[in-house]
């Protein structure tokens, strides 16, 4: 019997793998950032500023800043969610300043491809060059946008108050492994979310009880692996530049139904040209949780698939370093569990300047 479930669940890997060489073959990319450090000293980095407008379908995310992105009121613990729209501003900067003599840089910001992955993650840290041209890199990771969730996501008796969720953790970094074009990076958070009630009104209510409840909480601890290859070919003025990469999360939870191991597979293609460049990037994932859910009386999984892309025109204004920047993204999270289901579309308009 063992054996039969183990095949089964080898066969539904290898179809995975298979849908994931196959988008990855049809699909391109996101903005990368330039590789190792500068040979001079001094400041560097981007200011990436404008205004967004979403479309967000999720029962679990409140709001992020003062942009409600989640619907107070729900009929049911088993629909899908609702269709909310925000507009906000667009606003991430990455400071870097360079140490030419010794090869060191330090840094504070973010990431342009934390931000195309819907990750608001701050950093502040530390990069050192080594002897064969490989970078080391270790940062402080925290979330400087306030990012609020419900306090009891399945609460349908009236309107569902919020709760903060606060992240914070550590990132290490290799790029450029042992002079190649290949990259590796593993981030830490620890997630603490300040009221947590998953499920309290359910016990009130006589359909789950206290312990089964203990099984959707969402405190723990999040860690990512991810591989990437950079791959770069210049064609006369053009430049190409294709990054297949690999990610997986483990996501060790307080609650047992709420912890899972994800994986990630991303390909990214940009093409730069004098004045303009455009980026395009697809991704397929997905992930397994760890225990049956007690309120749908089975174990959670899913399907995680997105695409965006991102158009730069270049020397807007005439100023060199500054780029008119337009992007849409769409991202899908299709659960077993509906209302588990999450729909994000994000288009903004922004402009964005190199330094």
């Amino acid at each position: 019997m063992k054996k039969g479930v183990y095949m089964m669940k080898l066969r539904s890997l290898v179809v995975k793998i298979v849908l994931v060489i196959l988008l990855c073959l049809c699909t391109s990319l996101a903005y990368a950032q330039p590789t190792g450090i500068p040979q001079e000293s001094g400041f560097s980095g981007f200011v990436n500023a404008g205004g967004a407008l979403w479309r967000v379908e999720n029962n679990m995310v409140k709001k992020i800043s003062y942009f409600q992105l989640g619907d107070d009121k729900i009929g049911s613990y088993r629909d899908n969610p609702k269709s909310e729209y925000a507009v906000t501003p667009i606003l991430n900067f990455n400071l870097r300043y360079t140490f030419a003599s010794t090869r060191t840089q330090i840094f504070l910001g973010n990431q342009l491809e934390d931000l195309l992955r819907l990750d608001t993650a701050t950093l502040i840290g530390v990069k050192q060059e080594l002897p064969d041209q490989s970078v080391i890199g270790v940062s402080y990771i925290y979330s400087a946008l306030v990012t609020e969730v419900y306090k009891d996501p399945y609460d349908t008796t009236g309107s569902r108050s919020g709760t903060e969720r606060n992240i914070n953790g550590v990132r290490l970094s290799y790029e450029n492994i042992l002079s190649t074009d290949l990259s590796f990076q593993y981030t830490y958070r620890n997630i603490d979310i300040d009221s947590e009630r998953s499920g309290r009104q359910l016990v009130s209510d006589g359909v789950i009880t206290n312990s089964e409840a203990d099984r959707l909480i969402r405190d723990g601890d999040q860690h990512d692996v991810e591989f990437l290859y950079r791959y770069v070919l210049e064609d006369g003025g053009a430049k190409h530049t294709l990054i297949p990469s690999f990610k997986y999360s483990r996501f060790d939870l307080d609650g047992d139904a709420m912890s899972n191991n994800a994986i990630l597979f991303n390909l990214n293609y940009r093409y730069d040209v004098e004045r303009f460049a455009f980026v395009v990037n697809g991704y397929y994932g997905y992930a397994d949780y760890d225990e049956r859910n007690p309120i749908y009386n089975k174990t959670r999984n899913e399907d995680r698939y997105g695409f965006g892309i991102i158009g730069f025109y270049k020397r807007f204004l005439d100023v060199q370093g500054l780029a008119l920047t337009a992007n849409v993204l769409i991202n899908r999270q299709d659960s077993n569990i509906d209302f588990y289901d999450s729909e994000i579309d994000l288009y903004f308009l922004s402009v964005l300047y190199h330094f």
